[in-house]
């Protein structure tokens, strides 16, 4: 009966070490299993760590190019607005410098009309000027100086280039007359023997010469 009861009871100690053997073996199991889990789960952390980040960095360098590229942008357009508005000040620098070089052109051909028509219009008027128009001017040139006109001398003779001092001998001829050179030498005479006292004078005409005769 007692060794029934040593048997049962180391038959009852080898199920409880068994239980025990058993569950530490499962404990260690379980903790290795939570290890590899942990592991696994850091590997994945890390991994979504790892791909996060590099989204985050896509993500900034997408921006940052995007900026990047706004900012081009900005300054291309920044660019051609300034050559257009330089394109048009320079078109419309264009267009007044033209305007200005045709207002010029038109009043200088109006000018250099006008001066034409004057001119062939005094060429037109001088043609054929006789001795006598020439002899006229004169005289009424040295009425306007203030000079006494046709004086007679002492002995009552009119002024004549025998009777009188002269200066002159100045020519007819007709290219003379018409072109003024006649006219233009008598008045040069006249101004010249008044600012030397001359009081009386006459332009004389006999013929052949011109003479501007005075007496003091």
């Amino acid at each position: 009966m007692k060794n029934t009861k040593k048997i049962v009871a180391v038959i009852m100690m080898a199920t409880i070490i068994c239980s025990i053997f058993v569950a530490c073996s499962r404990g260690n199991e379980r903790e290795k299993e939570n290890a590899v889990n942990n592991t696994v789960s850091v590997e994945n952390n890390t991994q979504d760590i790892t791909e996060n980040k590099d989204k985050e960095n896509s993500t900034e360098k997408v921006t940052d190019d995007a900026t990047e590229s706004a900012s081009k942008s900005d300054e291309q357009k920044n660019e051609n607005q300034t050559v257009t508005n330089q394109q048009k000040e320079t078109t419309t620098t264009k267009k007044v410098t033209t305007t200005a070089k045709k207002q010029e052109n038109t009043t200088k051909k109006k000018v250099e009309t006008t001066t034409k028509k004057k001119v062939e219009t005094t060429k037109a008027a001088q043609k054929n000027v006789s001795p006598k128009d020439v002899q006229k001017q004169v005289n009424a040139y040295i009425k306007s100086k203030g000079a006494t006109l046709d004086a007679v001398n002492a002995y009552g003779i009119h002024m004549t280039p025998d009777s009188a001092s002269w200066s002159g001998r100045i020519s007819r001829l007709p290219e003379y007359l018409n072109d003024g050179t006649t006219l233009k030498t008598c008045k040069g005479y006249v101004d010249a023997e008044i600012a030397h006292g001359a009081k009386y004078l006459y332009c004389y005409y006999d013929s052949n010469w011109f003479y501007v005769l005075w007496l003091d």
